[in-house]
């Protein structure tokens, strides 16, 4: 089953509000107050503009509810089926970085 959206948020320790709140969507979505909004027309398209977000931000933490069980296994599964060999190098390792355990 293809992913349809990715949300997030960047915040900085100590802060109440995020600094950054991002929606990777396929295809189109309205208009959520306060929320950088991107819209692609494939899955690949999207999972790797993702994954140059992440990259790019450089976050020291990506947690989530069951995102080490499910959502980054998941986000793997999909990039392998649409045959995306650089998705699985998150992070700051660039090239390094072996998420196929998860």
């Amino acid at each position: 089953m293809q992913i349809c959206l990715i949300s997030g948020f960047i915040g900085f320790t100590g802060e109440k509000k995020p600094f950054i709140r991002t929606v990777f969507t396929l295809d189109t979505c309205l208009p959520i107050e306060g929320t950088q909004v991107f819209s692609y027309k494939s899955e690949a398209e999207m999972l790797m503009a993702w994954k140059d977000f992440i990259t790019k931000v450089d976050p020291d933490v990506i947690t989530g509810y069951n995102m080490a069980r499910f959502d980054m296994p998941y986000l793997l599964i999909r990039a392998k089926a649409l045959q995306l060999n650089e998705f699985p190098s998150i992070g700051r390792l660039h090239g390094q970085t072996d998420l196929t355990h998860l």
